[in-house]
């Protein structure tokens, strides 16, 4: 069973540009493909340029990598070479350990329409 609080503290913390239902529907669609292991699970799509997205990531670190290693099987069958993630500071240390580097420092802007 997914932790409800990590997946809305999740959607928070990427300023809640998507819903849970947005995602479940995007997952139902074929758009985006769920990697879940144990009470953890990541949600990833193909993008351009032979990149596989990593959209949201919720569980423990352990779990999350086993998931993120058959997600990483599953972009290279759909001809991926590289993954992205745009994700909170906290993550670098964790992820650079994982293979993964910083690329920039983006931010997250928004404005009442």
């Amino acid at each position: 069973m997914i932790d409800q609080q990590k997946f809305e503290r999740a959607l928070r913390e990427g300023g809640h540009i998507m819903s849970q239902k947005d995602l479940v529907d995007a997952a139902r669609s074929g758009r985006v493909r769920a990697f879940f292991e144990n009470d953890s699970f990541l949600l990833v799509s193909m993008g351009s340029k032979q990149q596989m997205i990593f959209h949201i990531v919720v569980g423990d670190l352990p779990d999350v990598f086993i998931a993120a290693d058959r997600a990483y099987e599953w972009g290279r069958s759909q001809g991926a070479n590289r993954a992205v993630f745009i994700g909170r500071t906290g993550w670098a240390k964790v992820l650079k350990g994982e293979g993964w580097r910083v690329v920039n420092d983006l931010k997250l802007y928004e404005r009442s329409l």
